[in-house]
């Protein structure tokens, strides 16, 4: 088993009843997402235990790194909190249990860990609620946009201005204002402070935006 977490305590804890009380041989201990996937590239472990909250990495992309870096690997993602959009960006293939840190006591930890080397899908039941929620809803984000657009709502929620969301897409300053305005009549939203509250309450600012371009100089 590898644990990567970026917090010292909590991964120390999590190694301890991984390794005395679960009897797992915990190959890996790592605090950041680049020396994480580092040491599942090399040691290849039969599980993962993987923060979705590490400083240094954005965590649904973390979980495609590990299954690049050993597509045999079990990966189970841990929350501390969690939104729609970072269940949407999470996919379906990328994971084989998530958990919630506030939900989850070591004892049921534990059985999560077993049931998912033997092959079993585990996701937490709030999680599993929000997931199938998000999929039933026939305005939800994802059956509205398309993924430039939800792009685009990364940006937003990030504070870009139009120009520069059309300098991050290769678009210009009006292209990049239609593009908000589609967003807005799709979603039913009247005026840019109640998008960015959208924005916010679907949790697009938990996903990192494209590169800001500098603003040239005046």
């Amino acid at each position: 088993m590898a644990i990567i977490n970026g917090d010292r305590l909590k991964a120390e804890s999590l190694h301890f009843y991984c390794a005395n009380r679960w009897g797992f041989d915990v190959v890996a201990v790592e605090f950041t997402g680049a020396t994480g996937v580092a040491a599942v590239r090399a040691t290849l472990p039969d599980v993962v235990l993987v923060s979705l909250a590490l400083p240094d990495a954005d965590g649904p992309e973390v979980l495609r790194e590990l299954q690049a870096a050993s597509p045999a690997s079990r990966v189970i993602g841990q929350f501390v909190s969690f939104n729609e959009f970072q269940l949407h960006r999470l996919g379906a293939s990328s994971y084989h249990g998530l958990f919630l840190d506030s939900d989850t006591s070591m004892a049921t930890l534990g059985e999560t860990i077993e049931r998912v080397r033997h092959g079993q899908r585990v996701i937490a039941p709030r999680i599993a609620q929000w997931q199938a929620a998000l999929r039933a809803n026939p305005d939800a984000f994802p059956k509205l946009l398309s993924a430039r657009e939800m792009e685009t709502l990364v940006c937003i929620a990030h504070s870009f201005s139009d120009p520069e969301i059309g300098a991050a897409f290769g678009i210009s300053a009006g292209t990049a204002l239609s593009h908000r305005r589609k967003i807005m009549r799709k979603l039913g939203i009247h005026s840019t402070p109640k998008l960015i509250r959208y924005c916010a309450e679907k949790g697009f600012d938990s996903a990192p935006p494209p590169c800001r371009q500098p603003r040239a100089k005046t």
